[in-house]
């Protein structure tokens, strides 16, 4: 069942909005967690970063700019990606 279904016409949106919930429910696992465990307070910091790279060529997309994501494998459009999940305390 699509919970956008009746609200988001346009599929890529509604996709995007299924993606940001998967994310939102990840973050409040996260922090559940770190509230159990005693770690929610003043001095937590939790930072997400994420970046694809560079349009990767062949991607069949038409968008690649000629940039390299050496040494990272793939790209934007493409299964590898790099994020960081920091938590300081």
């Amino acid at each position: 069942m699509d919970p956008y279904n009746d609200t988001i016409e346009d599929q890529q949106r509604r996709t995007f909005a299924g993606m940001l919930s998967c994310l939102d429910e990840g973050i409040g696992n996260l922090t559940t967690t770190l509230q159990e465990e005693g770690y929610m307070d003043e001095n937590l910091i939790i930072a997400f970063t994420s970046d694809n790279g560079c349009p990767i060529p062949n991607s069949g997309v038409g968008d690649e700019t000629g940039c390299r994501n050496w040494p990272l494998r793939g790209g934007k459009h493409s299964v590898w990606y790099d994020y960081l999940i920091m938590i300081i305390h």
